[in-house]
């Protein structure tokens, strides 16, 4: 796209984002579907109606080679600490690492996975349930007038 262009939209954006009141994605993204639309005008191009893309419902947790968790909801994976998913952080604290001193590693090594493990599938369930009920009210508190 041309540099006048993108350089409108922006000028453009501010001003809806100033009169407006609202910094919402929902605002970007209207002012940018303008600026796509303007641009194909230019290039003869024609533009199509979104159409929502079916995903599967469950995904599954793989917590080790024999232990697969089914069934989880997408919701689960769209929960964030910091930049991570709270599922992957919690089975990237428990995985078992090699230490690289041999002498730390022969005295103090003794973590096991399979020695916590039903803790660690009891932990991943309930951090599960926390994802989703954060994403569940978190998504209904954007729908509320401000």
């Amino acid at each position: 796209m041309s540099q006048l262009l993108i350089h409108d939209d922006l000028s453009q954006l501010d001003l809806i984002k100033k009169v407006g009141g609202s910094q919402r994605q929902t605002i970007a993204r209207e002012a940018f579907i303008a600026l796509l639309k303007a641009w194909g005008r230019q290039h003869d191009l024609v533009f199509l109606a979104e159409y929502p893309l079916k995903t599967a419902t469950k995904a599954n947790i793989s917590v080790d080679g024999e232990t697969t968790l089914r069934g989880v909801p997408p919701e689960a994976w769209a929960y964030r600490l910091g930049n991570r998913c709270a599922i992957d952080w919690v089975l990237d604290q428990h995985k078992e690492k090699k230490l690289k001193d041999p002498t730390i590693r022969e005295k103090f090594d003794t973590y096991r996975f399979a020695d916590h493990k039903e803790k660690v599938i009891d932990l991943l369930q309930r951090v599960t349930t926390v994802s989703v009920e954060t994403v569940r009210i978190t998504e209904a508190m954007k729908g509320v007038a401000r």
